[in-house]
């Protein structure tokens, strides 16, 4: 996964990234982002199926004034990766200009003073260069290594725990869902997030337990078989639904709450 879209309640929405870099294509290259260009495309493919067209030019027709664009870009277009656009915001730790930046996750601010600070906040709201700051996430738990409550940060692989004493306190660990594993009945099941994007949860316990889900997990037992969870899964025709995840059981019961 490259960040342009997220997943939520079984549809994709495109992130605050995805929306720039089609802005950023539309831009450079209008002529293939074009739906008369699809549809053309399509047409002229049909014919060199039946015969009537010949690939090799249709290719020459297309490729050479493409070639032209993508020259243009490789010159003009942003670089979402260095652009940095200048905010009223101070870091608290060192005192520098707060710089609003790009990553797969979308816009966040960041310390101008990188890398030797590595200060960083994510942001709620933006417009031009005001921005608004995301609230602190909290929790109830904290630090084994140092005691201080520890608070709900967004890196590459999804949502983390992190110590608010950092950079003193560089301790993170997976975020927790709350719900005990069901196999090995020891560890919370946390969230994590795989190379390509999908978020899966698993035991905290691993790699001594290696159970693992990717359907969010329901601090329940299924009232058929005794499994010490349910989980709760989208699904295009049925909609939301609360689900045994043992292999060979078939509970299910809608997720929406009954009316009376």
């Amino acid at each position: 996964s490259k960040g342009y879209v997220e997943k939520e309640e079984g549809r994709l929405r495109p992130t605050t990234l995805g929306r720039l870099v089609t802005e950023l294509l539309l831009e450079s290259f209008p002529q293939v982002m074009s739906v008369d260009f699809t549809a053309a495309m399509e047409q002229k493919l049909d014919e060199v199926e039946e015969g009537r067209a010949d690939w090799v030019q249709l290719v020459r027709e297309f490729y050479q004034p493409f070639a032209l664009d993508l020259e243009k870009a490789r010159t003009h277009m942003r670089d979402l990766k260095r652009e940095e656009i200048s905010t009223e915001h101070k870091c608290e730790r060192c005192g520098a200009p707060m710089v609003i930046k790009w990553g797969r996750h979308g816009h966040f601010l960041a310390c101008s003073a990188y890398p030797e600070c590595k200060n960083t906040k994510e942001i709620q709201n933006m417009n031009g260069n005001q921005v608004e700051l995301a609230p602190q996430e909290t929790t109830s738990e904290t630090c084994d290594k140092c005691g201080k409550p520890m608070i709900v940060k967004r890196g590459r692989f999804g949502r983390f725990l992190a110590c608010s004493g950092y950079p003193e306190c560089k301790n993170a660990r997976p975020m927790s869902t709350g719900v005990t594993c069901p196999q090995c009945g020891q560890h919370p099941l946390v969230e994590r997030r795989s190379k390509r994007g999908k978020v899966f949860f698993s035991c905290r316990g691993y790699p001594k337990c290696k159970y693992s889900t990717f359907d969010p997990p329901l601090a329940e037992s299924c009232p058929k078989c005794g499994f010490g969870i349910l989980v709760k899964k989208s699904r295009r025709r049925e909609g939301a639904v609360i689900a045994c995840p043992r292999e060979g059981c078939d509970y299910r019961r809608s997720a929406e709450p009954e009316t009376i």
